[in-house]
């Protein structure tokens, strides 16, 4: 089981989302209230729990001689709630499915009594405490680091594992992409500098084919896209927006992507779940963005899930296709507001570099998502290779 998945689900996220659907009356979700407070509770308890940066607030927030009983008030009305669950009319606690609870009261109880033991000593007391230093994740991120480095080995002998650790110990920004955890740390440098003296040959992709994105235009009159997913595309648009305006420095380029009159009764058709689990730091996205995203998945559902067509231009056909059913539908150009500021001639023009910024950030992040649910389908249907079923008996018979 990967520790990141799970956390992930157990988020506010997931709690939020759940009320949402729940106040929007969504049958499946009626009576969903004791699930969104033990998604709360169990987000709050891995908030402590994994507390990496001593300005963070609330309950990220590094365990310190002025919330330490706080901390401890929050420890016990957990374990007084992970005591009280049952299934089937019989305790948790006292039934198989009990390790869990068990761990979550002994790593509660272990930080608090380290936390006593750091903050109050006598001589050189610690001013505070970041409990993810006390986390198993870097184990598990140190033995990915070990598999990976294996090929399709991952259970390596002594020899193996010492020729490896010798080659971490050079090389120390070493990540592991499929690992039971997350790996929060940004790498550092090399120790030694290497470089290779080849260099990464960009190829001009072949020309794209005008009269298949044609044919695209008419498919896209037939797909409509229901409420809650122009929902979850403003959701996407916004975490696309926010990285957008880090880099973007001309504020009627960031008026164009943002909702910048937004008050208490007024907010973007379509952005009431972006509004609804908004905490203060997500972007409530204009209308011309959700335009583009909208469009951007319509062309994605025509031309990958409809048509099954993956090759070398997928990714541009996407775009033009957008792009074209975007101009048939309006006179003006992306974004229905007007921009002051002219370009030099031959220079695209900064509605042209928003699209092309937005399309190209969406499509990444759609087609990796294709690419996840294609592997997860192949695994449950049972097409996955005989190495990957037979991985460990054939390590352990050294075929």
């Amino acid at each position: 089981m990967k520790v990141k998945l799970a956390a992930q689900t157990l988020s506010s996220g997931v709690a939020d989302a759940i009320e949402y659907l729940c106040q929007k009356g969504e049958s499946s979700f009626q009576n969903s209230e004791e699930t969104v407070y033990f998604i709360r509770q169990i987000d709050r308890l891995f908030d402590i729990l994994n507390s990496r940066i001593p300005f963070s607030k609330g309950y990220k927030s590094p365990i310190h001689p002025g919330n330490i009983n706080t901390i401890k008030s929050v420890f016990t009305d957990t374990t007084n709630y992970l005591k009280t669950l049952k299934f089937n009319g019989i305790p948790l606690i006292l039934s198989g499915r009990k390790m869990f609870l068990i761990g979550f009261i002994v790593t509660m109880t272990s930080t608090l009594e380290i936390a006593y033991e750091l903050l109050g000593r006598s001589q050189s007391p610690l001013k505070y405490i970041l409990t993810y230093k006390m986390s198993q994740d870097h184990l598990e991120l140190f033995f990915g680091c070990i598999r990976s480095r294996g090929g399709s080995n991952n259970n390596p002998n002594c020899s193996q594992f010492k020729k490896t650790l010798r080659q971490l110990l050079f090389t120390k920004n070493i990540t592991v992409e499929s690992g039971n955890c997350s790996n929060f740390v940004a790498p550092g440098g090399d120790a030694l500098d290497f470089r290779s003296e080849k260099r990464c040959i960009i190829k001009s992709d072949e020309n794209l084919d005008e009269t298949e994105i044609d044919n695209y235009l008419d498919i896209l009159s037939s797909i409509q896209l229901i409420e809650y997913t122009n929902e979850i595309l403003d959701y996407i648009a916004g975490y696309i927006v926010k990285n957008i305006c880090k880099k973007v420095v001309c504020p009627y380029c960031i008026d164009l992507l943002v909702k910048s009159d937004l008050t208490d009764h007024s907010y973007v058709k379509d952005a009431n779940f972006t509004s609804f689990v908004n905490r203060g730091k997500l972007k409530i996205v204009s209308s011309g963005v959700s335009l583009i995203i909208q469009e951007l998945e319509k062309s994605f559902q025509a031309v990958v899930v409809i048509n099954k067509k993956l090759h070398n231009n997928v990714k541009q056909n996407i775009v033009m296709l957008a792009k074209k059913n975007i101009l048939n539908k309006s006179t003006l150009f992306f974004f229905p507001n007007s921009h002051p500021i002219t370009v030099d001639i031959g220079s695209p023009s900064h509605e042209y570099s928003l699209f092309t910024a937005l399309s190209q950030s969406f499509v990444n992040i759609r087609m990796r998502h294709y690419a996840k649910e294609i592997n997860s389908k192949q695994v449950f249907k049972n097409k996955s290779s005989l190495r990957q079923k037979l991985t460990k008996l054939i390590l352990f018979n050294n075929i």
